[in-house]
């Protein structure tokens, strides 16, 4: 009972976290749409005019509103890993949510006086935020190197790509709105719109492919509740596992390991394991004519003998189409 709790716990864990990132994603699209539509209008001269008399009140709150809620999420981020990497990751959205969200307000009731302190602390803080997501991707390449764990290294690359567009990403923003604020040269404007359409998109696909894992989560949540609710798991928890593996490939490469995730699952336990080729049991069930070719990954599942064939019977549906998926 408690390591089917614990299953119940992970799988509640994770689908918070990608509600997380479903949230954060949507607030880095936002934001990036807004930074491009300010430098869009401030790198037109006809549009100056317009920015000066309304657009200011609309950027630059909706600016602060974003930084904050960054803020929001990375604290939120740290509360469900409690890793080094969250923890500064979210003292740096904090501090730039101070910063713009004084030059904000500073602004907006004393343009005189902030009207290029503000570009400045927006720079600034982009100019960070940049090298940090810069840092980012150099370390998580480095984790990935020395991952020996097979989904550990897909997690890491995943990390390094997404690292490596926001860093790009920011570096463009950050010369745009330095060309157009600072130094006077709008055309550089282009570079901020493009950076900021790029980083919607980016952002657009993250939610989607979090959506798709939720899905996934739904229905493993579903699957577990049946191990815990009935003694004699039905087909479907037989091929928990499976779904699982599937899910977790989805959400990183989508390309077969070499190591195969299985699970023991019986009327007393359900005991998630990660075996390598070498360590299979001597209890795997395959059908006589079914040939494995040596390193070939393959959907296999096995039972724990306990006097009875409790599991043989419900799994014989399950483990007929998993190796007919498989042939």
């Amino acid at each position: 009972m408690q390591v089917r709790t614990a299953i119940a716990q992970t799988l509640d864990h994770e689908r918070k976290k990608s509600f997380l990132h479903i949230f954060s994603a949507a607030n880095v699209a936002a934001s990036a749409l807004n930074l491009a539509g300010y430098l869009f209008m401030a790198g037109n001269e006809a549009l100056v005019p317009l920015l000066m008399e309304v657009g200011r009140f609309i950027f630059f709150p909706f600016a602060a509103l974003t930084s904050g809620l960054y803020a929001v999420f990375s604290w939120y981020q740290y509360y469900l890993e409690r890793q080094n990497y969250s923890l500064l990751k979210a003292i740096l959205d904090s501090i730039g949510a101070v910063a713009i969200i004084g030059a904000v307000v500073g602004y907006l009731a004393f343009t005189a006086v902030f009207t290029l302190a503000a570009p400045i602390v927006f720079a600034v803080f982009l100019g960070l935020k940049t090298l940090f997501q810069a840092g980012s991707a150099i370390y998580f390449a480095y984790k990935a190197a020395t991952a020996t764990d097979h989904l550990k290294k897909n997690e890491y690359h995943h990390k390094v790509k997404h690292a490596a567009l926001s860093a790009i990403a920011g570096t463009l923003t950050t010369v745009a709105l330095i060309g157009v604020e600072i130094i006077a040269k709008p055309f550089l404007s282009i570079f901020g719109i493009l950076a900021g359409a790029f980083a919607a998109a980016c952002a657009v696909v993250r939610i989607i492919d979090h959506i798709i894992k939720l899905k996934g989560n739904k229905r493993l949540r579903n699957i577990s509740s049946d191990i815990n609710n009935d003694d004699t798991p039905s087909s479907e928890a037989v091929m928990m596992r499976r779904f699982e593996a599937e899910s977790l490939a989805d959400a990183y490469s989508g390309t077969a390991s070499e190591e195969i995730p299985l699970e023991v699952i019986s009327p007393d336990n359900a005991i998630p394991r990660t075996l390598s080729r070498s360590e299979y049991p001597e209890e795997v069930h395959t059908r006589e004519d079914d040939v494995i070719e040596e390193n070939q990954p393959r959907n296999i599942f096995f039972k724990v003998e306990k006097g009875k064939s409790d599991v043989e019977a419900a799994s014989s549906e399950a483990e007929e189409v998993v190796l007919r998926n498989s042939n």
